[in-house]
């Protein structure tokens, strides 16, 4: 899993019931954010969103509406 997000510049996670955090400091890999839920993730990611920014959303099912969530705060620029 770190290694799928090696090239990212910055990587927002929502914890899982697993310790994620400790996946990726175990690879030195400090800079992840990891929320508890879909809304700390948007919160966190439109705090440094910019005009140009690229974001990939990784999930295998609706994510508590993320897609729509992003959007909107895309559109705000």
């Amino acid at each position: 899993l770190v290694e799928a997000f090696s090239e990212a510049d910055r990587v927002f996670c929502r914890q899982p019931d697993w310790d994620l955090s400790g996946l990726f400091e175990s690879k030195g890999r400090a800079d992840v954010v990891i929320c508890q839920d879909v809304s700390g993730l948007v919160a966190k990611i439109s705090e440094v969103l910019k005009p140009g920014d690229h974001i990939l959303v990784m999930s295998n099912k609706a994510f508590g509406g993320i897609y729509e969530k992003l959007l909107n705060v895309a559109h705000a620029f």
